[in-house]
């Protein structure tokens, strides 16, 4: 599954979104679901997903 093909289920505005490499365990930052329709990461294959809160914000961790 792609992240293109998630996002659209996703109806929470509040929710961050981070990417991270599933090897070395990298973050590529934090997005809100509209930057991360624009990212270069929209394409990226999920490998598996985490929920978390990180400093009181909700956080959908997605390993590419």
């Amino acid at each position: 599954m792609k992240i293109y093909d998630i996002l659209p289920k996703i109806t929470d505005v509040k929710l961050y979104f981070e990417i991270k490499e599933n090897d070395s365990g990298a973050s590529f930052g934090f997005f809100t679901k509209s930057e991360l329709e624009k990212s270069r990461f929209y394409e990226k294959y999920i490998l598996t997903i985490n929920f978390q809160y990180i400093d009181n914000k909700r956080v959908m961790i997605i390993y590419i």
